[in-house]
């Protein structure tokens, strides 16, 4: 009996305790995924990872971030 009383109590405990924010350096920003290098072409609309077998000769690498804005879209196959 005082087992299950003290499980009991444990699991209020648990269930009843504040949750707390975690810290920013342990959860991944939006922007720290934006600033990876991607890589767009002289005549294509996407951006691509540099191993992406759909980027030919000319790579011209710049960030996600500007990529985006630029109104790049991502590759389909490589899904930067």
């Amino acid at each position: 009996m005082k087992r299950i009383t003290l499980l009991l109590l444990t699991g209020f405990v648990l269930l009843c305790s504040p949750v707390l924010p975690l810290k920013a350096s342990e959860t991944p920003s939006l922007n720290s995924r934006q600033d990876v290098t991607v890589y767009v072409t002289k005549t294509g609309d996407k951006y691509h990872r540099g191993e992406c077998s759909y980027l030919r000769q000319s790579k011209i690498a710049m960030s996600k971030k500007k990529a985006i804005a630029a109104s790049y879209g991502a590759c389909s196959r490589c899904k930067p």
